[in-house]
C-alpha cells in the first residue's frame, strides 16, 4: 500500500490523500520561540497517527502521501517516521491537484486545500486533547472559520463518519481564500494560477 521511496509516483491517480507535516514534535524550533510546550511525544505521536493513516488507507482506499514542512527538510531522507511513506518536497504544491483529501494540524498550508477546492480535516492527538488547551482552542477556531472537521488520530476510524467530516463548507473556503490569503492586495488564489498557467 505504501509507495516506496525510489518509485516513481503517477500524481495523475486519484487515488492519495495529503497530510501536510508539521514539525513538531520531532523539531520544537516554533514551540521554543513562543515559549510553547509540546504536548505530543515522539514515540506516541508517531505510533499514533501511523496506525491511524493506515485506517485510512485500508477504510477509504487511498495512499497517504506527506508534504514536507519547509523547515523539516531533515525529514526527506528519514522515511521510517511515516511507515516508508511517500514524501513529498513542500515545492511541488501540484499534487493537490489530484488528491482526494487532505490533512492537517491547524496548518497555514490550509490554504492549498482552499486553492485546489479539496476537503480537509484537522488532526489532533489524545496527548492533546488531555493537556494542552493552548492548541484545542486554536483548532476549535481554525475549525469554525474553515468549516473543516476535527478527527482524533487515537480514535478508530469509522469510514462513515469520515466521509461526513470531509466536506467542503463553500461559504467559509470562499471567505477564506478571499480575504486571509492575500499578498500586496492581491489574491493568492490568481498568483497562484498564473504560476501554474506558467507551468503548464
Amino acid at each position: 500500500m505504501h509507495a516506496k521511496k525510489n518509485k516513481k509516483y503517477n500524481f495523475k491517480k486519484k487515488n492519495y490523500c495529503i497530510y501536510i507535516e508539521s514539525t513538531a514534535p520531532f523539531y520544537d524550533g516554533d514551540y521554543k520561540f513562543f515559549k510553547q510546550k509540546i504536548y505530543n511525544t515522539k514515540k506516541i505521536f508517531y505510533n499514533s497517527i501511523n496506525t491511524f493513516f493506515n485506517q485510512i488507507e485500508k477504510e477509504l482506499d487511498v495512499q497517504v502521501l506527506v508534504f514536507l514542512h519547509p523547515k523539516a527538510i531533515f525529514l526527506s531522507n528519514n522515511y521510517n517516521y511515516y511507515g516508508n511513506r511517500k514524501i513529498i518536497k513542500n515545492k511541488n504544491v501540484q499534487v493537490f491537484k489530484n488528491c482526494k483529501f487532505v490533512m492537517h494540524r491547524g496548518s497555514t498550508a490550509f490554504s492549498y486545500a482552499v486553492f485546489f477546492n479539496k476537503p480537509a480535516i484537522i488532526l489532533i492527538s489524545q496527548e492533546v486533547i488531555d493537556k494542552d488547551i493552548y492548541t484545542i482552542n486554536y483548532l476549535n477556531h481554525f475549525s469554525k472559520e474553515t468549516g473543516s472537521k476535527i478527527v482524533n488520530i487515537n480514535l478508530k476510524v469509522k469510514k462513515k463518519s469520515l466521509l461526513k467530516k470531509l466536506k467542503i463548507n463553500k461559504k467559509k473556503y470562499e471567505v477564506f481564500k478571499n480575504k486571509l490569503v492575500t499578498f500586496e492586495n492581491k489574491s493568492n488564489n490568481n498568483l497562484l494560477i498564473n504560476y501554474f498557467n506558467k507551468k503548464t
